[in-house]
């Protein structure tokens, strides 16, 4: 079941379209009122927009990906690790890169010119200073990115600040 507010979708909507003999889930569009959203409060969240077999699959290559970047040692969790590029790394994630459902987010709010700056895989530490994206009139840009882990209060909650993706917010 499909459930739907301005800022969230519950589950994803299986409509399957077959390229060659490979079914794909063909997104559609944000709606009206998503794109109102993240307009107004600059962010969206969009629940169950992967499979959880494809949720796994992201996080086993994502932690190969980050273990082999620290030559197998265990994660110190004393700094941040970062890799970027990230995806663009492992034939396992690349195909994400080019999934209609991210392209259908990229092109629903930026346009179907859009251009692909980076992939990128951290493990953050600790409290996280708030930072945002720059404010760009010329040049609109987002962010997409997969929490792999819970944002609990107890394990480091996200907080968003409706609003600072605008210019007034960053004056």
């Amino acid at each position: 079941a499909r459930q739907e507010s301005s800022a969230t979708i519950d589950s994803y909507p299986t409509n399957l379209t077959f390229r060659g003999n490979t079914p794909t889930k063909r997104p559609p569009m944000l709606t009206e009122g998503q794109k109102r959203h993240f307009e107004t409060f600059g962010f969206l969240i969009i629940r169950q927009l992967f499979t959880q077999n494809e949720i796994d699959l992201i996080r086993r290559e994502s932690d190969r990906l980050l273990a082999a970047n620290r030559q197998g040692k265990a994660f110190s969790a004393t700094k941040r690790q970062s890799i970027i590029p990230f995806f663009e790394r492992s034939p396992v994630l690349l195909p994400f890169i080019a999934d209609d459902r991210l392209h259908a987010i990229a092109t629903s709010l930026l346009g179907p010119d859009y251009i692909l700056n980076a992939s990128e895989g951290n493990l953050h530490v600790g409290d996280t200073r708030w930072h945002g994206g720059s404010v760009d009139e010329i040049l609109p840009h987002i962010k997409i990115a997969f929490y792999l882990e819970p944002t609990t209060k107890n394990t480091g909650a996200l907080r968003l600040m409706p609003g600072s993706h605008k210019a007034a917010f960053n004056g």
